[in-house]
């Protein structure tokens, strides 16, 4: 049996770019079997080191599955704090993979020029709102209206601005209430207001308002700590 550092070690080197799901599943049922926990997470994109310990490989193929699996774990794990954002990148990271397949010098530059705007973050856009407390909850708006994936006017997105303009400010007034998160009342409350504001604006189909305003409450806890300073 192979020691697990062994086991990390061909693990690092292992290319599953364009594995298929049970190719994986199998993989990971080997490693546990070898005593090896696979969800080990990759080092982190936003690591001072991250450059470094792609380029300690010396093969374009693993540099490239490095950066690949770090941006998928990053993108899952961040994910719920700006869903449109988040999914605007897993698409690209899939186009990425696609327009290069096996030309891996071509990829590593790629992927390199990808996790280099992932450390960037979000950034600023026309409507000049917020990227950490406002353009989040106007991404959500612009998908439940239809018009996401720049698929919008200025105008569109003009006008939906001026929306989450209002509801950011309210919802940053009611969740400083001590302990909101655990007061499922309060919560209710905050919701419904939501919707209301979704119909009065006319920012949402009517069908769509309520699961709007869920996203909405999970988008609002998930950047808490943003929404309050």
């Amino acid at each position: 049996m192979a020691s697990p550092n062994k086991l990390r070690i061909a693990l690092g080197q292992l290319n599953l770019l364009g594995a298929g799901q049970k190719v994986r599943e199998l993989i990971d049922e080997y490693v546990v079997a070898q005593g090896v926990d696979p969800r080990v997470p990759p080092i982190s994109i936003l690591d001072a080191e991250f450059e470094k310990a792609v380029d300690g490989h010396a093969s374009p193929r693993t540099k490239a599955s490095e950066m690949e699996h770090a941006a998928r774990y990053h993108i899952s794990k961040h994910a719920h704090e700006d869903p449109a954002h988040y999914k605007r990148l897993s698409e690209r990271l899939e186009e990425i993979l696609k327009s290069f397949e096996d030309n891996w010098d071509r990829l590593v530059e790629a992927l390199r020029a990808f996790t280099e705007e992932i450390r960037e973050g979000r950034p600023q856009d026309e409507t000049g709102l917020d990227p950490r407390t406002q353009a989040p909850f106007l991404g959500i708006l612009l998908e439940e209206a239809g018009i996401g994936n720049g698929a919008h006017s200025r105008a569109q997105a003009t006008a939906l601005a001026k929306v989450t303009v209002l509801l950011v400010e309210h919802i940053r007034q009611e969740i400083r209430m001590v302990d909101f998160w655990r007061n499922q009342n309060a919560q209710e409350v905050l919701r419904m207001s939501i919707v209301r504001m979704l119909d009065d604006h006319d920012a949402v189909p009517f069908e769509k308002q309520r699961l709007t305003a869920d996203r909405i409450m999970e988008l609002a806890k998930a950047r808490h700590e943003y929404l309050v300073r």
